[in-house]
């Protein structure tokens, strides 16, 4: 505001001109006191940060749905501040946002399609001055600590983080400054709703295999090119947890007369991202293996692993207008003869793996070799597996804008990406 001021008092000219100057002068002149005295204000907030309890075993404060979490409001002032209350704010929700360019007649508009759901939505006050004197209204000077617990909610979704949508919770401590802008900060965390595959039907996460031919023709090359591609893929499961690798074997025989210069196995992501009145959808590569071109008339068989990166479960249960899938598919590229994108089968990505396929899984299921038990009383439990880690998002940070209001951001975090959770699973080789 200073600035476009100074700017327009620099372009004014005339009798009207020079009145306006020198308004625009005065009042760019308040702007920079105004401004120098909030920044002198804010000195007196040394330190205001969100402390998670249990920030050393759990750095990147990733929780689950139902938990209860614990932290503490860290504030440390040079001298007194006066202010009506320190708030903690517990905000979770999933919002959907997007733009369009519309025609009507000779104009054009740009029209907007948003929802949103609320999971998490608290305000409590952690401090209000209290006793009588000239710092009844203030806060005091020193280091302090506000402790807070609260529950998410059973049912609150998946964490996530898409181009027109995202899934966020936050805590935010905020010290209300009477005719002053508000001092506060925010600290980010991932809320992980268990996707377990072992309560999955077989015919959703059981064995694949797929077999298709492909025209390849082109009317620029008449015959030439002329013939068929053939694809055929097996895989073992089609559930898999971050962390896993999806074995890829099967044949790509190329009997056309064009050289395939390209081939790709991929996982990729697509979201639905729901408005009011209007759906759109995203799609993103999670994962991919390049593999070497296709000769004519040769074929190549494939035996390849593609790393499942950490990335959010399948579906975003608890969600209404974020849906997410992931697929695997077969890219080959034979120029203007032939460009196929084969989407083979969609996968669950879960957190809780399963058993079955786990070293340290027993009991009959998927993968089981053994003989069927006779089950007499109670099934044995499986064992438990190691716990995982907790990796960032594969998509990497984004921004975090500043939230709407004014307000000075204290300690604050400018980009963040959930984490979610990675098992180390070991899988063989493909043989050379």
């Amino acid at each position: 505001l200073r600035d476009c001021l100074k700017s327009a008092a620099n372009s004014s000219s005339g009798i009207s001109g020079r009145a306006l100057k020198n308004f625009c002068q005065l009042l760019a002149k308040a702007c920079q006191c105004f401004i120098i005295l909030c920044d002198f204000s804010a000195m007196k907030v040394q330190t205001l940060e969100i402390l998670f309890d249990d920030a050393s075993e759990n750095p990147r404060a990733v929780y689950r749905s139902g938990q209860t979490v614990a932290l503490r409001v860290h504030l440390v002032l040079r001298e007194p501040v006066k202010c009506r209350a320190i708030y903690v704010k517990l905000f979770g929700n999933s919002y959907v946002h997007w733009t369009e360019r519309k025609q009507s007649g000779k104009s054009s508009y740009t029209k907007h399609y948003s929802s949103e759901e609320i999971y998490i939505e608290q305000k409590v006050p952690v401090f209000t001055p209290s006793g009588t004197g000239p710092n009844a209204e203030h806060h005091p000077a020193g280091e302090y600590y506000y402790p807070l617990t609260f529950q998410i909610p059973p049912t609150a979704p998946n964490s996530f983080e898409g181009d027109v949508g995202r899934i966020r919770y936050y805590v935010k401590a905020s010290i209300d400054r009477p005719w002053k802008f508000d001092n506060y900060t925010q600290a980010f965390y991932t809320v992980i709703r268990d996707f377990d595959l072992n309560t999955r039907p077989m015919d959703a996460i059981g064995p694949f295999s797929t077999e298709n031919e492909f025209d390849v023709n082109c009317c620029y090359c008449f015959n030439c090119c002329f013939g068929k591609l053939l694809v055929r893929v097996q895989l073992p499961k089609r559930g898999f947890v971050p962390g896993e690798q999806v074995r890829v074997t099967g044949e790509i025989a190329n009997t056309s007369g064009t050289e395939l210069e390209s081939v790709s196995l991929e996982i990729y992501q697509r979201c639905v991202f729901h408005a009011t009145s209007k759906s759109r959808s995203t799609t993103r590569v999670a994962s991919s293996v390049e593999l070497p071109g296709v000769a004519k008339g040769a074929s190549i068989y494939l035996d390849h692993l593609l790393p499942v990166n950490p990335m959010p479960s399948s579906h975003i249960e608890g969600c209404n207008n974020i849906e997410m899938f992931y697929y695997f598919r077969v890219n080959a590229d034979g120029g203007c003869c032939l460009s196929m994108k084969e989407e083979c089968c969609e996968l669950l990505i879960g957190t809780v793996p399963l058993w079955s396929s786990m070293p340290w899984g027993q009991g009959p299921g998927y993968g089981y070799d053994g003989p069927m038990m006779a089950i007499t009383s109670q099934p044995p439990a499986p064992a438990v597996p190691p716990p995982p880690t907790y990796e960032e998002c594969m998509f990497g940070r984004v921004n975090m804008d500043p939230e709407e209001g004014a307000g000075k951001n204290v300690n604050g975090t400018s980009q963040w990406a959930p984490s979610y959770p990675v098992f180390a699973m070991a899988t063989a080789p493909p043989p050379q």
